[in-house]
């Protein structure tokens, strides 16, 4: 029997939030698929009245942390790129509801 690689992740989860940075064999051998997303039921009694209309720190926080990534990646000469058609939610936390998923 072949035996296959372990995939390597980097993940950070809690209640509020949760961040992934996996390996992607499937895309090449130096290929890694990041997600993240935030728990909305969990932030919007924290976050309530505290910014203006339509504006929610914790999505601007995944806007900013999702930038962060992809300089790092770049620093360390990494080609990033968008790929909308990540497979997310497999290797996300399963929330009660109001998960956003952010795929990059």
């Amino acid at each position: 029997m072949k035996k296959t690689p372990a995939i390597r992740s980097y993940e950070y989860k809690n209640d509020y939030l949760y961040i992934i940075i996996r390996q992607a064999p499937e895309e090449g051998p130096k290929a890694y698929s990041y997600c993240c997303g935030i728990n909305i039921s969990r932030f919007d009694p924290i976050c309530w009245g505290k910014a203006g209309i339509c504006s929610n720190p914790a999505f601007k926080g995944l806007q900013l942390l999702r930038a962060d990534v992809s300089a790092y990646g770049l620093k360390k000469g990494v080609r990033t790129k968008p790929a909308e058609r990540i497979p997310c939610g497999p290797m996300t936390p399963r929330a009660t509801g109001g998960t956003v998923r952010t795929p990059s």
